[in-house]
């Protein structure tokens, strides 16, 4: 039956009654339109907002409209689908993919009034028999107590059976170490440019980003998303306060005289603002706005791969092209391995911290520069290594000749600004060449 003859949508109504919420729709009967009050069985609006969308596409099934409305509880794909569209989780997406496909199946069909904890330890048992990893547990458990969180925040007489949920012995433990870059596969990664004027701007971008990261208190990549120009002195750049949003505490650090350069070729890039955040949405409706939870992580090693190498550009084609097969360091760095994740942003924290170590600063002071509130989550990050508020000259890397021929490449094809050099004569660095040619040579 064509539905396109019927005009408009409808939309239906809720009313409040006192038995809880009812419905007012129409519904098709042998063709006929005809106007019912349904009972929905609940007192919250949420939910019989969404059960009223349900039934709306359910019109022409006047017994299907019935069971939705007497139906006494929402299943548990509803609900989470229900929580998920409202954006009540900020990693929607990934956290959507993991119910689809690890807790929908077990229990999707069940009504939340008739899942108990039993239910629930069932999903985590049948993940862990998956040979997932522990951490893997921990999030889909996180999923489902988002899910149920918001229920009870409905209803506050759905029990908490979070607390009563355990991982798996039998889920797998992965002891591998995320991958980092050494300081001289950095500067490889920081000399390349992209050969399309139009895509310099957004790989730039992630070059500055990897530099603050570095350098300015291993900031995570919510930090950087979060970091402001009036909070970095702009135009001076010698001291800072970097995000801490984990925390919610910023922390005043100094920034290193080898970040003020790249800091100032990025502020001057941007026309000097005074305020603002450092990297926001670059385009669209949201341009200038601060960006959602965001990974860079396959960008950095699509990057990667093209300043080491691995893909050339062929001017024929207008594409790159692998030319060679990867070496196991890049194998490790690019795409994971038996002993390693592949490298991500998060990878520039871990950097910074071990380059820490290295450097024979202490405990406490490296802690204080990191940011991190206990002993065990900053020993995580120096598995492969051994109140100042400065980052010690021994634990910066020598990549400003890098960073700032990089940059006066970008600016002088991108802008008509003139790039200070005071910091060139003062730092005693000076860029071979402007050229990005010799910076990409791997040979």
């Amino acid at each position: 039956m064509a539905t396109e003859s019927r005009g408009r949508p409808r939309t239906g109504s809720l009313y409040w009654a006192k038995s809880g919420w009812r419905a007012r729709l129409t519904i098709y009967v042998s063709g006929e339109s005809v106007q019912k009050a349904y009972n929905l069985n609940t007192i919250h609006k949420a939910a019989a907002r969404a059960k009223l969308a349900r039934m709306l596409r359910e019109t022409d099934s006047p017994e299907k409209v019935k069971a939705i409305a007497e139906r006494t509880s929402e299943t548990f794909e509803e609900a989470a689908r229900r929580a998920v569209e409202k954006r009540l989780i900020k990693t929607k997406g990934a956290r959507l993919k993991r119910l689809e496909k690890y807790v929908f199946p077990h229990i999707g069909a069940e009504p939340i009034n008739r899942i108990g904890v039993g239910e629930l330890q069932d999903v985590l048992d049948a993940a862990a028999k998956l040979k997932l990893s522990r951490q893997m547990c921990v999030h889909i458990r996180g999923d489902i107590g988002s899910v149920w969180k918001r229920l009870r925040k409905e209803d506050p007489r759905i029990p908490q059976l979070m607390d009563l949920l355990d991982i798996p012995e039998e889920a797998k433990i992965d002891t591998r170490e995320r991958a980092v870059l050494t300081d001289e596969e950095l500067n490889i990664y920081l000399g390349w440019e992209h050969p399309l004027p139009q895509y310099r701007m957004p790989v730039l971008e992630r070059q500055t980003m990897a530099c603050i990261a570095r350098l300015f208190g291993g900031l995570r990549t919510q930090d950087l998303h979060a970091i402001r120009w009036e909070n970095l002195d702009a135009g001076n750049f010698v001291e800072g306060r970097a995000p801490r949003l984990k925390t919610g505490k910023a922390q005043k650090l100094a920034i290193p005289e080898m970040l003020r350069p790249i800091l100032k070729d990025w502020w001057e890039l941007h026309e000097s603002p005074k305020d603002g955040l450092v990297f926001p949405v670059r385009k669209g409706k949201r341009a200038g706005e601060g960006r959602k939870p965001y990974s860079h992580a396959r960008h950095l090693r699509r990057d990667l791969r093209r300043a080491f190498g691995v893909d050339v550009w062929d001017p024929a084609t207008s594409t790159f092209k692998p030319v060679r097969k990867l070496t196991s360091r890049e194998r490790d760095l690019l795409e994971g391995s038996e002993d390693y994740f592949p490298v991500d942003f998060h990878s520039w924290r871990r950097m910074y911290a071990q380059a820490l170590a290295r450097s024979g600063t202490n405990s406490q002071t490296a802690m204080e520069l990191t940011g991190h509130s206990t002993h065990e989550a900053h020993d995580r990050y120096l598995r492969d290594t051994g109140t100042a508020k400065e980052l010690p000259l021994a634990a910066q890397p020598q990549l400003l000749s890098t960073a700032r021929a990089r940059n006066r490449a970008v600016l002088g094809s991108e802008t008509e600004l003139t790039i200070r050099n005071h910091s060139e004569r003062e730092m005693g660095f000076e860029p071979t060449t402007p050229s990005m040619g010799s910076l990409c040579s791997t040979n």
